[in-house]
């Protein structure tokens, strides 16, 4: 019986207002880059790939100002690889500096608060797992999704990212649940869904884009955005 499902925050609840991949097109072209926009989701779902592997090996949060750098420098060289192949390193640094001066801010999803009080009606814990390091709380609070979280687990706290083990651990011990009654949901394959399952946790990926290399064999499931997520609650877990 599931007893709470846990949330990534980016990506799954909120989004970037302008959207991320708004916000890197145009970074981009103002760049004087040509760009493949068709590619967008699966150039950012490359860099994501990358970011979670970073995350994986040490938090973010926790690397020094010239590492986290050199890693968002790396991060757009990644993404432009795919969005436009002739990109060099400076013009992707030169692209994130675009990026990084944009006034943008956090939004939840338009349904997402709707989603979550369904959820909670339904006498289920609702909580978030994040890989931001500081400030969660806040961030939260400030997109809309204020006082729906019985729980929130931040890579800051726990001293880990996502994947590592340890913050959904902390998740589990946060909310009192076993892992095989929690449900996590997110929008990263290794970040979300891998570090979920490698303990013990369901797992549904959040595939807007369509674009994660997807393996039949793993034991998941898909969903193209956040309001398809009620309708499998009900059809694989008895939630109604």
């Amino acid at each position: 019986m599931i007893k709470a499902i846990s949330f990534d925050f980016y990506g799954t609840l909120a989004t970037w207002d302008p959207s991320g991949e708004k916000l890197q097109l145009e970074a981009a072209k103002a760049e004087g880059l040509k760009v493949d926009a068709e590619k967008i989701g699966e150039a950012c779902a490359s860099a994501d790939k990358y970011l979670a592997f970073e995350n994986s090996i040490s938090p973010f949060s926790m690397r020094s100002y010239s590492e986290r750098n050199q890693i968002l420098i790396e991060y757009e060289r990644v993404l432009l690889a795919i969005l436009c192949p002739d990109a060099t390193k400076k013009n992707a640094q030169r692209v994130w500096e675009r990026i990084e001066s944009t006034p943008k801010q956090l939004k939840s999803y338009e349904s997402a608060r709707d989603i979550l009080e369904n959820l909670i009606s339904r006498q289920l814990k609702i909580g978030i797992i994040s890989n931001i390091a500081e400030g969660l709380t806040k961030v939260v609070n400030n997109s809309g999704l204020e006082g729906l979280s019985s729980f929130m687990v931040s890579s800051g706290e726990v001293g880990h990212s996502k994947p590592h083990p340890a913050i959904f651990e902390a998740a589990l011990k946060a909310c009192g649940v076993h892992p095989h009654e929690m449900i996590h949901v997110g929008d990263s394959l290794e970040g979300d869904v891998h570090g979920a399952l490698g303990s013990g946790i369901n797992a549904i990926l959040i595939d807007r884009n369509k674009s994660k290399n997807i393996s039949k064999s793993e034991k998941f499931y898909v969903i193209p955005c956040i309001e398809k997520l009620l309708p499998l609650l009900k059809a694989n877990f008895n939630i109604l």
